[in-house]
């Protein structure tokens, strides 16, 4: 196992807690099929599958749209993926089509916007 700072990449024991603590979800929509939707779910999509290249927190810009994510506690990058991938797909549940959203579960937090905003969660 190999650490960096507080984070470890290699296989853990435990999986990632995605019991969710908070959630918001921007009132305004995009339509679906248009090319602001298709960034959107691009920008997730990125963001999910490539914060743990990043130690584990990420600032992402495509389009216009803006993301960040982190994973909190120590766990390998699978488990990074997976927490982040919960947390897009619940996004999607509860927010759907809002142009912007966030949710913070235990041990990881996703929030995308289709303005740039500071690292205050």
């Amino acid at each position: 196992m190999v650490c960096l700072s507080v984070y470890c990449l290699g296989l853990t024991d435990a999986e990632a807690d995605t019991t969710e603590k908070y959630h918001w979800c921007n009132q305004e929509m995009l339509t679906a099929g248009t090319s602001a939707f298709y960034d959107m779910v691009e920008i997730r999509d990125y963001t999910v599958h490539k914060t743990y290249e990043f130690g584990f927190n990420s600032n992402v810009t495509y389009q216009g749209f803006f993301a960040q994510a982190s994973c909190h506690t120590p766990m390998s990058p699978e488990d990074c993926v997976r927490c982040l991938g919960y947390a897009d797909d619940k996004l999607y549940e509860l927010c759907n089509f809002a142009v912007g959203g966030q949710i913070t579960q235990a041990d990881c937090r996703l929030r995308y916007e289709l303005y740039n905003f500071d690292n205050n969660w």
